[in-house]
C-alpha cells in the first residue's frame, strides 16, 4: 500500500477543461492540497491522506481499527469522482474535471490494498 501510494506521488492524478497535469502532480496535490479544503467539494477528498497515514500507523496494533480508517479513507478518496470541477489555480478560477489520470487510480488501489490486508488479517487472528 505505502510503495503504491509513493508511485501515485510521481504521476499525474487528473485531467481539466485545459490539462492533465504533469509528472508529480501528486505529490502537488498532497502538500497543497490542503490548501483547498475550505473550498470544499472536489477538494474534501485531501482528507482521505491523512486516514490513510492512520490507517498504516494502526494496521500492526489494531487491524480492526486499520480496517475502518482503510476504509473510509477509500470512500473519501471515491468521493473526488462525484466532483464535477475544481479550483486549478491560486486565482481561485473552477475548471471543469474531464478525467482521471494513473496518480488518481494508484492512489485509490493504495486504499484497496491496505484495506484488504487488514480484512485478512482479521480473518488470519480470527482463525488462530
Amino acid at each position: 500500500s505505502m510503495t503504491i501510494y509513493a508511485i501515485s506521488l510521481s504521476q499525474k492524478t487528473y485531467c481539466t477543461n485545459d490539462d492533465c497535469g504533469g509528472y508529480w502532480s501528486g505529490l502537488m496535490c498532497v502538500l497543497v492540497g490542503i490548501l483547498g479544503l475550505g473550498k470544499g467539494g472536489a477538494h474534501l477528498a485531501w482528507l482521505a491522506n491523512p486516514v490513510l497515514f492512520l490507517a498504516w500507523m494502526t494496521y500492526g496494533k489494531n487491524p480492526k481499527f486499520s480496517f475502518i480508517l482503510s476504509g473510509l479513507a477509500g470512500l473519501i478518496a471515491v468521493s473526488f469522482l462525484l466532483a464535477g470541477e475544481i479550483v486549478a489555480d491560486e486565482g481561485g478560477h473552477y475548471r471543469q474535471i474531464t478525467g482521471y489520470a494513473l496518480g488518481y487510480w494508484l492512489w485509490v488501489i493504495s486504499m484497496v490494498v491496505i484495506f484488504y490486508g487488514n480484512a485478512w488479517t482479521i480473518r488470519i487472528n480470527r482463525i488462530k
